[in-house]
């Protein structure tokens, strides 16, 4: 008798947390999203004499959104990425920090307490850069495209822990040349759901 107690009362709760777990992304529901990410990033630029330059970036990200499910599983949302970027190439060092506005779209999958997700953001953003060795500072306007996948574990019915991948392409034009970077990257952080 007190094992079937224990099996029914097991049994109830796991409905409650999952049916208020399943409610958090139903339509109407607002979403707070932080997340984390390293990034090593290998590009090419050239010039209009097509002189190229191999350089690598190590980059660290910081990014937080909110949104709101417009239908089940469908969130719209706007996030503001800020980077942090050392780059190194044959000639020079250099510091770059990056803010980005982007509206971004994000669909859950799944009805269960770990949900996958995939999401996409086109946006644009300033850029502030310190070359060490020639001692300047410019800013110049980006577009940023980005597009990942992950998975939302829920933890509770109000916070999910998010762990997933993205590649991330920014493109920018100063003067003569045209800079695209590129590369993919893993990200952690979580969400609160209210």
């Amino acid at each position: 008798m007190k094992q079937q107690v224990i099996n029914i009362s097991t049994i109830i709760l796991l409905t409650v947390i999952s049916s208020s777990v399943l409610a958090q992304t139903d339509q109407g529901n607002v979403s707070f999203s932080g997340t984390t990410g390293l990034m090593f990033i290998s590009s090419t630029s050239k010039d209009i004499d097509n002189y190229g330059d191999k350089i690598k970036i190590s980059t660290m990200e910081f990014s937080p959104q909110i949104g709101i499910f417009y239908a089940r599983n469908c969130l719209a949302g706007l996030a503001i990425q800020y980077n942090s970027n050392s780059t190194k190439t044959s000639i020079s060092d250099s510091n770059t920090s990056s803010v980005f506005v982007m509206p971004i779209l994000m669909f859950y999958l799944g009805k269960e307490l770990i949900k996958p997700f995939v999401y996409t953001g086109l946006g644009k953003g300033k850029t502030t850069e310190n070359r060490n060795n020639y001692s300047y500072l410019e800013k110049y306007n980006q577009t940023l495209f980005e597009a990942g996948f992950g998975i939302a574990a829920f933890i509770n019915k109000n916070i999910s822990l998010d762990i997933g991948a993205a590649y991330s392409s920014v493109n920018s034009k100063k003067d003569q040349v045209k800079l695209t970077t590129s590369g993919f990257g893993f990200q952690a952080g979580f969400s609160i759901y209210l």
